[in-house]
């Protein structure tokens, strides 16, 4: 029972680093997920309104105007309207933002339990210092049950030396 919990802990030593290097390889998308999502919403409710206006002028001038300027305008308005039915257009960028920083508390939990488990077992040896900024992870070649295919295995074996 001791091998399977050290094998385990073995996984998550190694596989830590590489998930807590998501949120440096994500930096961008957080950085775009910041865009402030109430002023967007507000400014397309408001582009909504002023379209309603624009078609009820058109509709009203319609009766004297005939001739293309009309055709357009309400090709126009049905282009807006289309765009603008898009409820939450960039609430992908919300959801993102908010797995990203599950990630990281996740990774700090997880941290944070090792730690303390390392503490309990070896109280003699000094807690670690702050994490690594960013550091290349060499990954170990792990058992055939954590690979998706034979081909896989092959690949990270063989190009294990490239990392």
């Amino acid at each position: 029972s001791s091998k399977p919990k050290e094998r385990d802990n073995e996984y998550l030593k190694q596989g830590l680093p590489a998930v807590e290097g998501l949120s440096n390889e994500f930096t961008n998308v957080k950085k775009a997920a910041r865009i402030e999502h109430d002023t967007f919403i507000n400014t397309c409710s408001s582009l909504g309104s002023r379209v309603v206006e624009i078609r009820q002028l058109v509709t009203r001038c319609a009766s004297s105007e005939r001739g293309g300027f009309l055709k357009e305008m309400k090709a126009f308005l049905e282009d807006c309207e289309e765009e603008l039915k898009l409820e939450h257009p960039l609430q992908l960028f919300v959801i993102v933002k908010e797995f990203l920083s599950m990630v990281d508390r996740v990774c700090a939990d997880i941290s944070r339990n090792l730690q303390k488990k390392n503490g309990t077992t070896s109280a003699s040896s000094p807690p670690p210092l702050s994490p690594p900024i960013r550091s290349l992870v060499k990954f170990i070649n792990l058992p055939k049950q954590f690979m998706s295919d034979i081909r896989a295995a092959t690949y990270s074996s063989e190009s294990n030396d490239s990392f």
